[in-house]
């Protein structure tokens, strides 16, 4: 059985990762833009999480963020189709 602490740790990596890839899928100038915003978003919240356990605020300042640039960039995506 996975314990909490495991959870959180194996998710702060996929999260690492997630934010990595879609660095490189902008950086590869892919159309895949809500991919992009949803593997920010779920990155920083993974990554905020860790930090503000961990009582690291300097890189929770920059994953609050993040995510809310993330979530500016979401809301402009779904009112663009209007």
């Amino acid at each position: 059985m996975i314990t909490k602490e495991q959870f959180i740790n194996i998710n702060g990596w996929i999260g690492s990762l997630s934010i990595l890839f879609a660095y490189f899928l902008l950086s590869i100038e892919s159309e895949e833009e809500l991919l992009m915003n949803c593997l920010n978003l779920y990155g920083s919240l993974t990554i905020g999480y860790i930090c503000y356990q961990q009582k690291a605020y300097q890189p929770l300042f920059l994953e609050v963020c993040w995510f809310g640039i993330t979530i500016y960039t979401l809301i402009k995506y779904f009112h663009s189709d209007e």
